[in-house]
């Protein structure tokens, strides 16, 4: 029935988020699995994919859903278990997923292509329209994060999908290739180790970092700098990283607009100017 409603809007309507930031949820062409805590597939890009979830309790259309992916070489439940997101989503009435890399991927994540072209986009669209479809979620509290290749890949994420987005939090990612402005401003927290944020050759994660801050600024994005002195490690406090997702509502202003909440973030974060 979701579905229904959803095409008839689609047909009467651009499919362009609208200026308080709403748009439809993605399509998914085909039968939607059922969803449960632990190991999930679904068929996308005719490809078999593999995800996990954490379930809220009692889900239903108010519960959000907080997307996150892994870092080269990791793990779907290492980023789950990172951030404490196992136990957060749940007691918050929010879904967690966590992505597998595809098959043929080489367990890397595209954060080049666009989504014509790009399976782990696609899987995003696909796993989000049958959240929806099957279960219900509230499409104003959407969020991502993740780690390294896997902040890369939100980076490029929220290029393109910023219309189904609330809030973003890269943690050592930035812009790859060429910019794209997204479909509207959205807010981002952008983490990073400091001037020694580097890796696999000499990736300047720092300066891929300040690329996609600058950017999004300029296309009037609301945007916190967190930025360490760990370098390309995992961030000292993860528990910063709930808080600013939880806090911003799509469509919505920032809570922080007037300045960070005391006692909730390290003192290397500040609002980006």
């Amino acid at each position: 029935m979701r579905r229904v409603v959803w095409l008839s809007l689609l047909a009467a309507c651009s499919p362009s988020s609208g200026d308080d930031g709403s748009a439809a949820p993605p399509v998914f062409e085909g039968d939607c699995p059922t969803f449960v805590s632990g190991a999930n597939a679904i068929r996308s890009s005719g490809v078999d994919r593999s995800f996990l979830t954490v379930a809220p309790p009692n889900p239903d259309d108010s519960a959000g859903v907080v997307f996150t992916w892994h870092w080269l070489g990791g793990e779907p439940q290492q980023a789950i278990d990172w951030t404490g997101l196992g136990s957060i989503g749940p007691e918050n009435n929010v879904w967690v997923v966590s992505m597998v890399t595809a098959p043929d991927s080489g367990a890397r994540w595209d954060d080049r292509n666009p989504p014509t072209s790009n399976a782990d986009i696609q899987l995003f669209d696909d796993v989000l329209a049958c959240l929806d479809e099957r279960h219900g979620v509230d499409l104003d509290r959407i969020w991502v994060t993740g780690h390294s290749m896997g902040a890369l890949f939100i980076s490029h994420l929220v290029q393109h999908r910023a219309q189904h987005i609330a809030a973003f939090a890269p943690l050592s990612g930035g812009l790859q290739g060429d910019y794209s402005s997204p479909a509207r401003p959205l807010p981002g927290m952008l983490v990073w180790g400091g001037a020694s944020d580097n890796c696999c050759g000499g990736f300047d994660f720092a300066d891929r970092t300040m690329r996609l801050s600058n950017a999004l600024k300029n296309d009037g994005s609301f945007i916190v700098h967190c930025e360490g002195d760990f370098g390309h490690q995992l961030p000292p406090m993860p528990d910063m990283v709930w808080p600013f997702l939880r806090d911003h509502v799509r469509g919505q202003p920032s809570p922080y607009a007037d300045g960070l909440p005391a006692g909730v973030f390290p003192s290397w974060c500040s609002i980006a100017e």
